[in-house]
């Protein structure tokens, strides 16, 4: 569980557990939940794990006690960006069908309670919040300029500090003038534009390849 500030409020792992499928079985209680409480917004991140340790689920929220609310997720936490890097791979798996591979990853400094400094100017360490991947034609001056259908791997999801993610993106450009580019928008991130250039040769193989 992370504050507003992205500094770990609280952390626990619980093993060796056998659970009946198709039924919801209480494996722990959360103490900050036990008491009256005035801390506004947790983030709260749950991982399922295999017992190999390989992960089955990812899920993320957030969740105010009460009486708190949702209002410090304006202000302060949206103007102050939460910087995020991206490595982008483009394939073509036939003829204008695109394969796009993006790691994406929040470099923010994993911090404990005691370390909670806001960060610099107008960039600052935290949680990344409310990540969404687009793929628009960077040709097009409409004001809904957006490719569709796309497949995601995953969309409208947010990053812990130190946290990495990889998102597969599938889509065939039925416009053959069209210039696809990848749009990264977030509640708290700077937007980020990702062209997507393919070698002349790449081409050349993927319409070998359908021929």
């Amino acid at each position: 569980m992370y504050d507003i500030e992205g500094a770990i409020v609280y952390t626990n792992t619980i093993e060796h557990l056998t659970l009946p499928a198709y039924m919801t079985v209480s494996v722990g209680k959360v103490p900050l939940f036990e008491s009256p409480n005035t801390q506004p917004v947790y983030f709260v991140l749950l991982k399922l794990l295999n017992s190999s340790g390989a992960l089955v689920s990812r899920n993320f929220y957030w969740v105010h006690p009460t009486p708190g609310s949702y209002a410090l997720l304006s202000g302060a936490f949206r103007e102050q960006k939460v910087h995020i890097k991206t490595t982008t791979q483009v394939r073509l798996t036939g003829r204008l069908s695109y394969s796009i591979s993006i790691y994406v990853e929040n470099p923010s400094k994993e911090r404990g309670d005691q370390q909670k400094d806001a960060g610099v100017g107008d960039v600052r360490d935290g949680v990344a919040f409310g990540l969404q991947f687009s793929v628009r034609n960077a040709n097009s001056k409409a004001q809904d300029n957006r490719i569709l259908p796309v497949t995601y791997s995953h969309n409208w999801f947010s990053l812990v500090p130190g946290e990495a993610l990889t998102v597969e993106v599938l889509f065939v450009l039925h416009d053959t003038k069209a210039h696809p580019k990848l749009l990264l928008r977030g509640w708290n991130v700077s937007e980020i534009s990702i062209a997507l250039w393919i070698r002349s040769d790449a081409i050349k193989s993927a319409q070998e390849t359908t021929m």
